[in-house]
């Protein structure tokens, strides 16, 4: 495990190659996403899993998550484990939470919470996960079942209740438990309503909430909507984080240019094939960082449509911290509005 100084080091040098341009770096990354899970059960419109069809779909295989923690464990500080599917759905997830707990690798993950059963909720809690996030989008039964098409908002909500009674009842302090909304055109989120939403867990140990301004996923689905739209420019020019501190592991393996390539059309390799070292100063990757690093990005389709690479003049990225531990490294991984809402405040009546 890398110490909480090793951590900032390594956070330290992606910000610097990435401010500089580097299309080589000679350190590995300080985050990876792996994907334990492409399979969703929910089709939500601002979600490019309800844009195209085609794209094969499973569950991670536990060797070849053992296989990326491996190589990963002297460099990566936190993995995720959710990207494009619903990451309760591999039947392995606690075991492969436990896994990265034994390398001493923090981990993390986001949830629709529709398979959350109080079973889950013990063995998630017990196998030493780091932070969890529950997305609830709409914050009202009818707004919340038509952007989450398929849930049930009373059934996801029982869900969370029962995991932090759950949490609550073990006196555990992890995982950092966080219920995220979207602030959809359609479906703003106010103070008012997050207020009322949130005294559904009142007394319980829920860490946070967030509200996120959604994004496009590189031009994969449409958001722009009456007045408010979702741009892919802004006030400055803010070169793309992840290629410069994070690698993405798909389910069957396969190595991503970032998380925003949602259908994965510039592969860097597999884990099978290749180690991560080779792939992380591979060809392909250096020269999209030279690319990206030069402004040239619309050379680069997916980088082209992306509305990551800007943001309002002074923004900075957040980067939480929980005991003197970096569990994130948001690093401008979060569109530009994002909105920590205190929940002692909105619980007051």
């Amino acid at each position: 495990m890398l110490s909480p100084l090793n951590v900032l080091l390594s956070i330290r040098r992606a910000q610097k190659a990435r401010k500089a341009g580097a299309s080589h770096c000679d350190y590995m990354p300080h985050r990876l996403i792996v994907e334990t899970s492409s399979v969703c059960n929910l089709r939500c419109p601002m979600c490019p899993a309800s844009q195209r069809v085609g794209i094969p779909t499973g569950q991670m295989k536990f060797d070849t998550f053992k296989r990326v923690i491996d190589q990963a464990a002297s460099f990566v500080s936190l993995v995720d484990l959710s990207h494009r599917g619903e990451p309760l759905s591999n039947r392995n997830l606690p075991a492969m939470i436990a896994y990265a707990d034994e390398r001493r690798i923090a981990t993390g993950l986001s949830s629709n919470a529709t398979r959350l059963t109080e079973e889950l909720a013990l063995r998630l809690i017990s196998s030493g996960l780091n932070s969890i996030t529950f997305s609830v989008d709409g914050l009202e039964r009818d707004t919340y079942e038509r952007i989450r098409v398929g849930a049930r908002f009373h059934e996801v909500i029982e869900n969370i209740i029962n995991f932090l009674k759950m949490k609550r009842r073990l006196r555990s302090r992890t995982p950092l438990t966080t219920i995220e909304a979207l602030d959809l055109p359609d479906a703003p989120i106010s103070e008012e309503k997050a207020r009322r939403f949130l005294r559904n867990f009142r007394s319980l140990p829920l860490d946070s909430f967030v509200v996120k301004s959604p994004h496009t996923w590189a031009g994969s689905i449409e958001l722009n909507q009456g007045d408010r739209t979702v741009s892919s420019t802004g006030d400055s020019y803010y070169a793309c984080p992840f290629i410069w501190s994070t690698m993405v592991v798909l389910w069957d393996g396969s190595v991503s240019l970032c998380p925003q390539d949602w259908y994965n059309d510039n592969p860097l390799g597999s884990a099978h094939d290749s180690t991560l070292e080779e792939m992380w100063n591979g060809w392909t990757l250096t020269f999209v960082r030279q690319l990206v690093g030069s402004r040239e990005y619309n050379q680069i389709e997916v980088c082209s449509q992306c509305d990551l690479l800007w943001r309002p003049a002074g923004s900075q990225p957040r980067i939480p911290t929980s005991r003197g531990l970096i569990l994130h490294n948001s690093s401008g991984l979060e569109r530009i509005k994002r909105r920590l809402l205190p929940i002692s405040r909105l619980l007051e009546e």
